[in-house]
């Protein structure tokens, strides 16, 4: 390693069966990295243990806070500029432990007043109580932090990476691959096989148009009352949160059941004006097509995308040429409905996708947030209620792949560290009315000597 050696690590986090243990409770310790303590400092951990290699201590400049995006290509949530290593790996035998190292500030860093060590208490590792419950280890502390500006989308993409994205700005490593099981990624200035990408990265950084200097925010009240009380939904309670066949299976539902939000879906998603009562809703129609709608005027065809790409782009070609011939003259309407984060078609590169537009999650989401409760045509008040709630808990599970920046593993996480600061917060303060209050124990034994002292008095 030379002397003037500069060290940029890409830290990919929510990611990792760390996160799948202890009945995908456990929180991430990286879950940190995009907030600032109570004092204002942000702090960062570096996946997937928190501890660097030894050789880069004290060489490190930046840490790119990064997700899953798509295959060989990551999204950035913020770049910390490095302002001290907390943490060092021992090299030799007489150098401290890092179980010293960490008793320095595990008990001062604190987030809506609790610890470290009572944030992550409950985590598990390998079935056992995980050793970051007494030695919370956290790698640096950040001297500036920037963000991707408001609408701003910033990629890094390996050099084999196919991914384009309209509206994003990718940043292409020419010569660097990303290995498929790593959670972070060194670049030095040094060496020649991640030379070019060091200089991309710092490239990057420079860029004033990208990003804002600024610290993430605070764990605040309205987080905490907001997230905090939450209950998990019913789709993440059995693992289908990015099952396709469920939500259209749900989104046709409740477009059946509700014929004014069925209009508004139709106006605003597919630019129809639809009539609501004649319409006809259908579920793999042909055995293929997701969502098909029908009125005397329209053929509507919605092809929903999750988690996967089209298993052949040819399939898109299909479902048109099959509306076209059963439209008998009628108006087709062909649209991909895809989460905000999705980049796995790109249909304006291939001919078999022609004639069908993509709508986000986003505005979805949006179009059915305008109905806080459905209508029902039921007179059992009780099933009325009940399927309401399902609604809002749908209603959740849509933000999640409406959301721009934050994937199901990145909100789950977040969520589970609001909820966690919740609970701690409350017991916090029974514990404080607990104090507050006269000691019972005192009372009593000052009764109980009173009453004597009076007896023996009134004898006497």
């Amino acid at each position: 390693m030379e002397k003037d050696e500069k060290i940029i690590i890409v830290n990919k986090m929510y990611a990792g069966s760390y996160l799948d243990e202890n009945d995908s409770q456990n929180i991430g310790h990286e879950v940190v990295n995009l907030f600032s303590d109570d004092n204002g400092d942000n702090y960062i951990y570096v996946n997937p243990s928190g501890i660097i290699p030894p050789k880069y201590n004290d060489k490190v400049e930046y840490v790119f806070l990064t997700k899953q995006y798509d295959k060989g290509c990551q999204e950035v949530l913020g770049i910390a500029k490095v302002g001290q290593q907390l943490i060092k790996k021992p090299a030799k035998k007489d150098d401290e432990p890092v179980e010293r190292q960490a008793a320095r500030y595990k008990n001062q860093i604190k987030y809506y007043g609790q610890s470290l060590t009572k944030i992550f208490k409950n985590n598990t590792y390998n079935g056992g109580e995980d050793s970051y419950f007494e030695n919370p280890v956290l790698t640096f502390k950040s001297k500036e932090f920037y963000s991707p500006k408001q609408g701003k989308r910033v990629l890094i993409a390996e050099k084999d990476s196919p991914i384009q994205e309209d509206g994003a700005v990718i940043c292409r490593l020419s010569d660097y691959n990303f290995g498929h099981q790593s959670l972070r990624f060194y670049f030095s200035n040094k060496e020649e096989k991640t030379k070019n990408a060091f200089e991309s990265l710092e490239k990057l950084i420079s860029d004033k148009t990208l990003f804002e200097n600024k610290m993430p925010n605070k764990v605040s009240q309205a987080d905490i009352d907001q997230y905090g009380k939450e209950v998990i939904s019913y789709l993440e309670i059995m693992g289908k949160i990015d099952s396709e066949n469920i939500y259209s299976n749900l989104l046709s539902y409740f477009l059946k059941t509700d014929r004014n939000l069925l209009a508004s879906f139709c106006k605003k998603i597919c630019g129809v004006d639809i009539k609501k009562n004649e319409a006809k809703i259908e579920r793999e129609k042909h055995g293929r097509t997701d969502i098909w709608i029908e009125d005397p005027n329209n053929v509507i065809v919605i092809e929903n995308k999750i988690d996967a790409g089209l298993s052949r782009p040819e399939q898109l070609k299909d479902y048109r040429e099959k509306a076209h011939e059963e439209a008998a003259g009628r108006k087709v309407t062909l649209r991909l409905i895809a989460p905000s984060h999705y980049s796995k078609i790109q249909l304006d590169d291939n001919d078999c996708c022609d004639g069908f537009k993509m709508i986000r999650y986003s505005k979805i989401h949006k179009v059915f947030e305008d109905y806080k409760s459905i209508t029902i045509k039921d007179e059992d008040e009780e099933y009325v209620k009940k399927m309401n709630l399902y609604y809002l808990d749908f209603l959740r599970s849509l933000s999640i792949h409406g959301n721009s920046k934050k994937s199901a593993d990145q909100e789950s996480t977040e969520r589970l560290f609001y909820k966690k600061l919740y609970l701690l917060s409350k017991k916090q303060k029974r514990l404080n009315i607990a104090s507050s209050a006269p000691n019972r124990s005192r009372l009593w034994f000052f009764l109980w000597a009173r009453a004597i002292w009076h007896n023996f008095k009134n004898r006497n």
